[in-house]
């Protein structure tokens, strides 16, 4: 409510808190924690930068959604630097590495789940290794990683936004993951 009152314009229409980041992070929870038994209030997210980048579905929306009413409403242009590649992620994260070692100690957490190969590359710099890489034949098992002494277990899965073949082996490690949790 504070930051409706701070920032946002009747004129705009509506806001409300979404449950779960909207439709986005109940993707998140159904297709890549639950399958891991994650519980959808048990969970902590943080990205490799903290800043947000523009992703071309941002560009676009930007393009067709928010210009028309930029003008009208007299809203601020936008600045964003467009989304990086996975090694300039990895390259500019190198920054981050105490950041996210603290948040990784703080949280507590027995188990860490990246998304994406920048991200595995990332967390697997900042367990003082190399690599982390995405690859078929290790997909469905977790890894190790040790992080300020503690040795966590590691999921390292594709990113939401990844397209095929990788789309395609997601979909077969959640069905593996459901079988396997039958009752």
């Amino acid at each position: 409510e504070l930051w409706q009152q701070q920032w946002f314009r009747p004129e705009w229409g509506t806001v409300r808190a979404a449950a779960l980041n909207g439709s986005s992070g109940r993707s998140l929870h159904a297709r890549w924690l639950a399958p891991l038994g994650v519980a959808v209030d048990d969970y902590f997210v943080t990205d490799c930068l903290p800043t947000s980048m523009m992703s071309t579905g941002v560009k676009k929306a930007l393009s067709t959604v928010y210009s028309p009413l930029r003008d009208r409403l007299g809203l601020p242009a936008v600045s964003m630097t467009s989304h990086p590649s996975e090694d300039t992620i990895v390259r500019l994260a190198t920054a981050q590495h105490d950041r996210l070692r603290a948040q990784v100690v703080a949280s507590g957490a027995e188990r860490i789940i990246t998304l994406g190969n920048a991200a595995a590359r990332v967390l697997a710099a900042v367990g003082g290794g190399t690599g982390g890489e995405l690859t078929v034949d290790g997909y469905r098992s977790a890894r190790r990683v040790v992080i300020d002494g503690r040795e966590l277990e590691w999921h390292a899965l594709v990113h939401p936004a990844v397209r095929a073949p990788w789309v395609e082996r997601h979909d077969q490690w959640v069905a593996t993951r459901e079988r396997e949790t039958a009752p």
